[in-house]
């Protein structure tokens, strides 16, 4: 078979990373999903697939599955070295011989061979540790990161299979926040709440953006990019999410970057231009978000793989053939976390596809299932190269404002300090009409301090240099 070209991939698996989220968000929901973990699974589950079970798979992931075998063994095989990798993903498979069923060595061949995977075939019984296993594979391929994705009660010995895995990327950002520029800022939730967030701040060359959003993008030390897509004013992020295609989110990889224009005569070389920058306020945040995806996945065309009538798993398994014609897709899971912080981004999945058998003569129930501050609701993504590692929404982060002094910068320039007096060391400033938010108040040198972050004090001269907005 032609192999395909990285151009035709990289539209089909965008094209699904793109109909994953639209189909996966929930409204007032923070949000992360690995469209490239979920691909994977699919992937391998596809090569067990055949007939109409195989073609529609083919028809969600976008190519035929010896395409993709072939083009995922290439991509794996053209990576970096793994330390050096910028991200490492990871399959697995248990396989029940409770019923004398076993692998087609076909089957066992393309996996091992196109996706490195680990294959184990033994006799579940009443689960057997299946579950342990299972969790145990998932936080050593994770970082520990992710150590629970299935209870024990969900395996037994009508499990016929599963199939995981694990996809981590993420590190240091080549061009770090200062930490002694994060301070407490308000974020608007998607429900109308303020809350207060640790707001970082930098400023570098270039100004993202398109008609309906502005943005960044950051690259870090494994050469991924991090990116943040804002909404402009006015735009519902989920309304935004719904006319969401691969190309607005490339172009902030890689295209609608504004750095100069307007170039016009005069000046002394003859010619003058003018120059962008973005000056960047974007939170820390850490989350993990758990997916029953089985209602998406049907939402997305593979509603017969979780009926036992309409799926055909004969490529994968032999044996009993009542058994085989038995086999479907009980769940489709993910699980996955995020953690943003000023030396580093990163993220890890974990996806399952757990396998069993229909029972005989019984219906199935359907499962129904220039200032860029990030400030509101926004989308992130993981980019390898053109390929989205990550995508998701923040929509709700943050803490309430309770107890909490509203201040505001009146006379200029006010340093802060690491303490509650002048001999602390200046860390950052504060300019006149900035906004700042007081965890606590003490009273030294003549001075009132407000505590605005962590180890960031200022001063108030009697309410000369600081304006009490609320309490």
């Amino acid at each position: 078979m032609k192999e395909i070209d990285n151009e035709t991939f990289i539209e089909v698996y965008n094209q699904f990373s793109v109909s994953l989220l639209k189909n996966a968000y929930k409204k007032n929901d923070n949000e992360i999903i690995s469209p490239l973990s979920l691909y994977n699974a699919l992937a391998v589950l596809g090569n067990g697939a055949a007939g109409k079970t195989r073609k529609q798979i083919e028809e969600v992931l976008g190519l035929k599955i010896e395409e993709i075998n072939r083009y995922m063994y290439d991509m794996e095989m053209n990576r970096s070295e793994w330390d050096a990798a910028p991200y490492f993903k990871i399959n697995a498979l248990w396989f029940n011989t409770a019923y004398g069923l076993e692998l087609k060595e076909d089957f066992k061949k393309n996996v091992n061979y196109y996706y490195e995977n680990g294959i184990e075939e033994y006799d579940f019984k009443d689960g057997s540790g299946l579950a342990n296993k299972a969790n145990n594979w998932a936080a050593d391929n994770t970082e520990n990161t992710i150590d629970h994705v299935i209870d024990a009660e969900d395996v037994d010995s009508n499990t016929a299979f599963l199939i995981m895995n694990a996809l981590v990327t993420g590190d240091k950002w080549m061009f770090q926040f200062d930490p002694n520029d994060t301070r407490s800022e308000v974020f608007h939730t998607y429900k109308g709440e303020e809350k207060l967030v640790d707001m970082m701040h930098q400023t570098f060359y270039g100004y993202w953006h398109d008609d309906k959003s502005q943005g960044f993008a950051k690259v870090l030390e494994n050469d991924t990019h991090f990116i943040g897509i804002l909404p402009n004013e006015g735009i519902d992020v989920y309304d935004f999410i719904k006319q969401l295609d691969y190309d607005t989110i490339l172009n902030y990889v890689y295209k609608n970057v504004t750095y100069t224009k307007n170039y016009r005569e005069g000046g002394d070389w003859g010619c003058k231009y003018d120059e962008y920058y973005t000056n960047l306020s974007f939170p820390k945040f850490i989350y993990e978000k758990e997916y029953d995806l089985n209602q998406v996945m049907a939402d997305m065309g593979l509603a017969d793989l979780f009926d036992y009538r309409n799926c055909d798993f004969s490529a994968m398994a032999q044996g009993d053939q009542k058994l085989i014609d038995a086999m479907q897709v009980d769940a489709i899971s993910q699980k996955a976390n995020i953690e943003v912080n000023e030396q580093e981004a990163k993220a890890a999945a974990v996806s399952v596809v757990r396998g069993g058998y229909g029972a005989g003569g019984c219906e199935v129930d359907k499962e129904y299932y220039m200032d860029v501050v990030f400030d509101r609701p926004f989308i992130f993504a993981f980019f390898d190269g053109e390929l989205p590692l990550f995508i998701g929404v923040v929509s709700d982060i943050g803490v309430k404002a309770e107890n909490i002094t509203k201040l505001q910068n009146i006379i200029g320039v006010i340093n802060i300090r690491k303490g509650p007096g002048t001999s602390y060391e200046k860390v950052s400033k504060s300019n006149k009409g900035d906004i700042l938010f007081a965890f606590e108040k003490r009273e030294n040198e003549g001075y009132t301090w407000y505590r605005i972050g962590e180890d960031q004090w200022i001063a108030d001269d009697n309410g000369k240099w600081l304006k009490i907005i609320s309490e």
